[in-house]
């Protein structure tokens, strides 16, 4: 569908674990022509999905999808309601895009979603050293943007993530 025209689009299939999280990063980029998705995933898939944060299976597909998508548990599927039986539950959600998302994917924020998650036991400012030059700047970021830095990524909402991306060096759209 045209980003512009009031066509969009309804996205409904059984998506193999394979291409899930290609598929997943697709909706997200394209949230704006969609209507609504209802897809049925992998159980462990959807968890990752639905997850809060704090919450075990909660990641980087979480805040993605969260940013822009409610995600709505709609039901199991166990694996005797397939012939043959395949080894893992399924589960099928509904993705309706927000009116308003709660953070627009930029670089940055992929950036600190992705050095959040990559060592999930670190604390927050060990995990981020990477992205700022020094430490300096990293605290003053965290407290610019109201977050503990001895607390956990996998603790962090879309929105905190949203406002420490706004603020690493070099970001034009920061301040």
């Amino acid at each position: 569908a045209d980003p512009g025209s009031d066509r969009r689009l309804v996205v409904v299939g059984n998506l193999p674990y394979a291409i899930t999280g290609m598929i997943a990063r697709n909706l997200v980029e394209q949230h704006r022509t969609i209507a609504r998705v209802v897809v049925m995933v992998q159980r462990e898939v959807a968890e990752r999905w639905l997850a809060l944060p704090g919450e075990r299976p909660y990641g980087a597909p979480s805040v993605f999808l969260s940013a822009v998508y409610d995600i709505d548990h709609v039901l199991d599927v166990p694996r005797g309601a397939f012939h043959p039986a395949p080894k893992v539950e399924s589960a099928v959600v509904q993705l309706t895009p927000r009116a308003v998302p709660r953070a627009e994917e930029t670089p940055q924020l992929q950036a600190v979603v992705k050095a959040a998650f990559h060592q999930r036991r670190k604390t927050l400012r060990n995990a981020l050293r990477s992205l700022f030059p020094d430490t300096t700047e990293l605290d003053a970021a965290l407290e610019a943007a109201g977050i503990d830095g001895q607390r956990r990524g996998e603790t962090l909402s879309v929105e905190e993530f949203a406002r420490l991306g706004a603020l690493l060096p070099g970001n034009t759209s920061a301040g």
